[in-house]
């Protein structure tokens, strides 16, 4: 006779099996609840920004710190779907619930079980920043979905290493899924750069041998960046809002990372 599995593994099993439904309503109510409460000062500026036509758009970016990416996207959103709170928001909330999809993909690259898959997902659906930002009208639930899946086909490129004819056509692909999604979250925030440094990085660390391509595919990536925005980018570096933003923040000095450990 097999003996039945002990109560606490049976309760932890069963919490499990029900935190799949209980996690999709959670995502529903993160995304619902505030959706039509008053706008707040930057979710009016980007209204304000979208509301524009197309070259509105670029030529008031060229006087502000932001990125056109989101905007454009919002203009478009709320050509469809109108402009009022919730049917602004619901962009973000969108972005939201796809990154969580990206994160479980990726999860499911990465480890040979199906738990930790959905953990990575649960993890992402209860950050509190992640759910801030997918009630805002800002680009940040953007970039996140965007950087996830820069995520994934970078680990899905560093990992797969096949001549040609034995999947070698994989790597070309997620190289090509890497390329293009880079180029487009070159255009979403200037944080987003550092997400390129940090690829490069670890290919350094983990992936000597791929370096050299990885700095090409970044390279390639930068293009459309170089191409389309750069003097826009020059323009956005010289003009009073960015001295204005750069005057509200402190400058960041190198000693502080040890005058932080050395105090503890």
């Amino acid at each position: 006779m097999i003996d039945a599995p002990p109560f606490g593994m049976r309760l932890a099993d069963w919490a499990e099996r029900a935190l799949i439904p209980l996690s999709a309503m959670a995502a529903l109510i993160f995304v619902v609840i505030g959706a039509s409460r008053p706008v707040w000062l930057d979710e009016v500026s980007s209204l304000s920004f979208a509301t524009q036509n197309l070259q509105g758009i670029i030529v008031r970016l060229q006087n502000d710190t932001n990125l056109p990416a989101y905007y454009l996207i919002l203009h478009q959103w709320i050509a469809v779907f109108g402009n009022s709170e919730a049917a602004a928001r619901s962009l973000s909330a969108i972005f939201y619930l796809g990154t969580i999809v990206v994160v479980f993909v990726t999860g499911r690259f990465l480890f040979s079980d199906t738990r930790s898959p959905f953990y990575c997902a649960f993890f992402y659906l209860i950050s509190v920043q992640a759910i801030r930002q997918a009630q805002n009208i800002r680009g940040y639930s953007l970039m996140g979905f965007v950087a996830a899946l820069s995520i994934f086909f970078f680990l899905r490129w560093i990992r797969t290493d096949s001549p040609p004819g034995t999947g070698g056509e994989s790597v070309f692909a997620n190289a090509i899924g890497l390329v293009l999604v880079n180029a487009f979250g070159s255009f979403t925030h200037m944080w987003f750069f550092f997400l390129l440094g940090a690829e490069l990085l670890v290919c350094a660390i983990f992936a000597p041998r791929k370096l050299l391509r990885a700095g090409g595919l970044a390279a390639i990536s930068m293009l459309p960046f170089a191409l389309l925005w750069f003097q826009p980018f020059l323009d956005q570096m010289q003009n009073g809002a960015t001295a204005s933003l750069n005057s509200g923040m402190p400058s960041f000095h190198l000693d502080a990372v040890w005058l932080r450990y050395a105090c503890k």
